[in-house]
């Protein structure tokens, strides 16, 4: 299954950065304390709040496009209130016929909808806001602080015509005063090579370089054109200045996509064409880059640096570590570098309520050096994680950090962030390679997050057995958990990666089809399908590796001993897996991804639609709420039913793993390792995790809390979409298939008998996985035989493993 790109950055951490480095011993690592001289940064933290109404309820409230400009902090908002349900009817149906009407109605709008520019001081006070006419076409796409200190903003127009049923885009660039007052707005001319803005740059001299993907075109101060590079196969939106320079980032990939890169190139002002060397570049070292007068800044799960393009290379400034701040939801444009002691940035956290309505939170925060490192004297705890934590175990990192009771202090690394994306998989194995030879060398950290779908790790050489202390003193109560999943986490009997939430993975099928099953070995898989109709598909569009990917990642544990440093992909069943990836996929390159959504004859559909046709007998589905549960088991007239991947062993749908932790068999802090672990097993952060993770808890009693708030809600929504119909009696409003589903106690219990079923993982080994892939491509284009093939696996992954 192909895998969307992480946006991580490359760069080289500074040591004198980072908390000290664990030393080694013979036996693991050996306990390291914080020291009083180790980097911390105090952490001030204030609230961009608008003001609002209080005498009005709040539907919903935003602000983005937050800016310095001097001693403020400037953002576009929109407000909502709830309007009361006599005049929300009222003016649903209205019909103004006039334009006094049409001022009647916009008033009466503008006091439950609000927008405009709202200015912050930098203790996060509201100084005074600018609204703009809720009757307004215009919309605030970016601001910027311009060269003479005022604000510039990026500003669309769209004018529609009800004659032609078209619609036009204007761009305008204006600038504004501190007192919120438009000093000069100008049109920004487009033809059909450039029909759309995506970025500005102001110069010092008045000139405006524009951006849109393919175009990159240049106004002098008076408007009149000054370049025009317009190339369909000029693929970047993305400019910036470096050392009085201005260069390009520029996408390279072959015709199927297979193949890609990123190089970066000047860009001649004067000639208007792009000069020089090409510099190869990892992208994401500048999608998140700040530019300022003191150089180019950017961030990743590590912490803040400074960038050289042209070096490709970056010097840490700021070590997450060295403070308690949640930093994964920063925005780049929020960033803003006083000094190597002083630095602040701006988060913006989305959170849903109860009701289903969501409600935004934007801080300030600043960073300042502290005289001592305050958590001086705590045992240093190491994590590992592969990819940038996310908010809500990040919040709890820093929870247990900031809690004095706690004698240790948790330390990150995002191993991600050093991978090189140009070649995703082959990262991706390398990654995993490097933390397994630190983890056997004793230098890795105390704890792994998310590596379980990393098979190779699953070794006492490298991992604890969680089991011995779920089942210990200070242990967990499995009847109060799905410990039918624990044990499907288990390699051997062995629990290596625990779980904190899981998705459940693997086919939707119609039981009309292939019968009553809730899995099939390879042999039973063949059988049964060979005996559908001919107008049924077995899968929709699959490629071949995609596949066999998915075949054996539910399976790898069969043909992989790493206790015993034994393969077995020269088996029968192996054979089988290439066989029936061959006669299901396909070599076309675009097929997995339409997300979700396939092609027909230009036409996208819904592959339920094909599986309540009778025409399709599985597709692939993952299930991770009630309401997912409940729509997929109402396929097929309510004769739908949930059927693993065939696999060896005829195992049913998988747990596919959102967070899970392992301990190091080497490390020197096991204790506080599972003490830290075994927190995020407590109901209360088994609900939080579920909820912000859109996954299923371990928790029985977190599980039933997240369904009785799905059925209540579902019961709103029902009640809300009836009430809305019956005003709506009479009117000719086109509502499609739109019905919401009511969710029912019955739902939950088939939910609750789904996850009990789970038996087995979803999870790979990267090295191994591309050595099948890259061989098992001369099979599915006929070259060689599947005995000659797996010869080869056999061979190149028994090197693999025993050089591990």
């Amino acid at each position: 299954m192909k895998k969307a790109i992480k946006a991580v950055l490359s760069f080289t951490l500074s040591a004198s950065m980072l908390l000290p480095l664990t030393a080694c011993s013979k036996n693991g690592k050996k306990k390291i304390k914080v020291k009083e001289d180790d980097p911390y940064f105090d952490a001030t933290t204030v609230k961009l709040e608008l003001k609002l109404d209080e005498d009005k309820e709040v539907e919903y409230s935003d602000c983005y496009n937050y800016t310095y400009l001097g001693d403020s902090i400037m953002a576009t908002y929109y407000v909502s209130y709830k309007m009361p349900d006599d005049l929300a009817k009222q003016l649903k149906f209205a019909n103004p016929e006039t334009e006094e009407e049409m001022n009647e109605l916009m008033e009466i709008y503008a006091q439950y909808y609000q927008q405009g520019t709202v200015y912050f001081d930098l203790d996060g006070n509201v100084k005074k806001t600018v609204p703009q006419d809720m009757d307004s076409n215009e919309y605030t796409m970016s601001m910027k602080e311009g060269p003479n200190g005022n604000l510039l903003t990026l500003t669309e127009s769209y004018e529609y015509n009800p004659e032609t049923m078209e619609g036009k885009e204007t761009y305008y660039l204006k600038e504004i005063d501190g007192n919120g007052d438009v000093v000069s707005s100008k049109e920004i001319p487009l033809d059909d090579e450039k029909s759309w803005i995506e970025n500005f740059f102001v110069l010092d001299d008045g000139s405006t370089i524009f951006t849109s993907w393919g175009s990159i075109w240049m106004i002098d101060a008076n408007g009149k054109e000054v370049f025009n590079m317009s190339d369909a196969d000029l693929e970047t939106t993305n400019i910036f200045p470096y050392e009085d320079k201005w260069y390009v980032i520029v996408y390279e990939h072959n015709e199927d996509y297979t193949d890609f890169s990123y190089y970066i190139q000047e860009l001649d002002l004067k000639q208007g064409k792009l000069v020089g060397n090409k510099v190869d570049c990892n992208p994401s070292l500048l999608w998140n880059m700040k530019v300022t007068d003191d150089g180019i800044y950017s961030y990743n799960g590590n912490g803040i640096v400074k960038v050289d393009p042209l070096k490709n290379e970056s010097e840490v400034i700021l070590d997450w570590n060295a403070t308690d701040v949640n930093y994964t939801n920063l925005q780049a444009d929020g960033l803003k570098i006083y000094s190597d002691d002083k630095i602040a940035f701006i988060t913006t956290t989305y959170e849903e309520k109860d009701n289903g309505d969501w409600e935004s939170e934007t801080k300030l925060i600043t960073l300042t050096r502290a005289e001592k490192n305050p958590h001086a004297g705590k045992t240093v705890i190491s994590l590992g994680i592969d990819g940038t934590p996310s908010e809500a175990f990040m919040d709890y990192i820093i929870r247990y950090n900031t809690n004095e009771d706690n004698k240790a202090r948790m330390t990150v690394t995002d191993y991600s962030a050093d991978m090189d994306y140009d070649d995703y998989e082959k990262a991706m194995a390398e990654m995993a390679d490097k933390v397994y030879l630190e983890m056997i060398a004793g230098s890795g950290p105390d704890i792994l997050v998310n590596f379980s779908s990393y098979s190779q790790f699953n070794s006492e050489d490298v991992l604890l057995d969680l089991n011995k202390y779920i089942d210990g003193k200070d242990g967990l109560n499995r009847d109060d958990y799905f410990d039918n999943v624990f044990r499907a986490f288990e390699t051997r009997g062995k629990l290596f990666q625990i779980p904190v939430c899981v998705d459940i993975h693997g086919l939707l099928a119609n039981k009309d089809l292939i019968g009553e099953r809730t899995g099939w070995t390879y042999s039973e898989f063949n059988q049964i399908v060979s005996t559908l109709p001919d107008d049924v598909s077995v899968f929709e569009d699959i490629q071949y590796e995609d596949l066999l990917e998915q075949l054996l990642a539910n399976s790898m544990n069969s043909f992989v001993d790493y206790s015993k440093k034994e393969v077995y992909f020269d088996s029968d069943e192996f054979k089988q897996i290439l066989n029936i990836a061959k006669t299901y996929g396909t070599d076309n390159p675009n097929a997995g991804d339409d997300m979700g959504m396939y092609e027909d004859d230009g036409m996208y559909y819904d592959p339920t639609e094909k599986l309540d046709e009778g025409i399709l007998a599985m597709m692939d589905t993952y299930i991770y709420t009630l309401q997912m549960y409940a729509s997929n088991s109402s396929v097929c007239n309510g004769n739908a039913i949930f059927v693993g991947m065939p696999s060896a062993d005829g195992s049913g749908m998988t747990a596919a793993p959102m967070l899970t932790l392992a301990i190091a068999a080497k490390s020197a802090n096991k204790e506080e390792a599972w003490d830290f672990i075994k927190f995020m097993y407590d109901e209360d952060e088994q609900y939080e995790f579920s909820s912000s993770f859109y996954s299923i808890p371990l928790s029985s009693a977190a599980f039933d809390r997240v369904n009785e708030s799905a059925i209540e809600n579902s019961a709103k929504e029902v009640e809300q979409y009836e009430e809305m119909m019956e005003q709506m009696e009479g009117q000719d409003y086109y509502m499609g298939n739109y019905k919401p589903q009511l969710l029912t106690e019955e739902d939950a219990q088939g939910f609750r008998k789904l996850v009990e079923s789970v038996s087995t993982i979803y999870s790979s080994d990267p090295a191994i996985m591309n050595i099948i892939k890259e061989e098992a491509a001369a099979f599915f284009s006929d070259q060689r035989s599947a005995e000659d093939v797996c010869k080869n696996i056999q061979d190149r992954t028994t090197t693999i493993v025993h050089e591990r």
